[in-house]
């Protein structure tokens, strides 16, 4: 299986996902759902990504700014979120996270698909060995081709890490992208 160039519209997406999954909201929410995104003004996701049609390797930070009311600002200028009784939604009003945290459990909102497509895993990244993850799988499709993203969320740390894929017409994910976490420092 070969890579794919990762399209402009597919790296601004990538992009924004990860920006999408940092940027939430938590007031009301419940401690469990919370934990799995601490969010607080210093807070700070320092994360490693891999190009796979390159090989190119970025480092980005996701830092919280500032708050006001019930939106938290990010240090590269995207707001989000707001937080309801069952779940985190971004900025584009889609759950990233929400109940029940139940393996399989499925939900679709602005033409995405998202599954817990993982519960109680544990993940290995540069920032150490997380358990108890959730990961939830996002399908989507763009200029009729079909993509994956896959989030993987860790109690009291958030994001660990994200994975890009485009399918192929043979029905086989080709990775696009993986960013994972190098660092979590809480500061809130």
């Amino acid at each position: 299986m070969g890579f794919v160039r990762l399209p402009r519209f597919a790296a601004c997406l990538a992009v924004a996902a990860a920006s999408v999954c940092t940027m939430l909201h938590l007031t009301g929410c419940d401690r469990r759902l919370a934990s799995y995104y601490p969010l607080a003004v210093g807070n700070e996701w320092h994360f490693v990504t891999t190009y796979a049609d390159t090989g190119e390797v970025k480092r980005h930070v996701e830092r919280i700014r500032g708050r006001k009311e019930k939106t938290f600002f990010f240090e590269h200028g995207e707001t989000i979120i707001h937080m309801t009784g069952s779940g985190l939604v971004n900025a584009n009003g889609v759950f990233i996270l929400r109940y029940p945290f139940r393996q399989g459990y499925t939900w679709e909102q602005s033409g995405i698909r998202l599954v817990y497509s993982g519960v109680g895993v544990t993940v290995t990244v540069p920032a150490g060995t997380f358990t108890e993850c959730v990961e939830v799988t996002w399908y989507s499709t763009k200029d009729d081709r079909d993509y994956v993203s896959k989030c993987t969320y860790a109690p009291n740390v958030g994001p660990v890490k994200y994975e890009y894929y485009a399918i192929n017409e043979a029905g086989q994910s080709v990775p696009l992208m993986e960013s994972v976490l190098e660092k979590f420092v809480e500061r809130g």
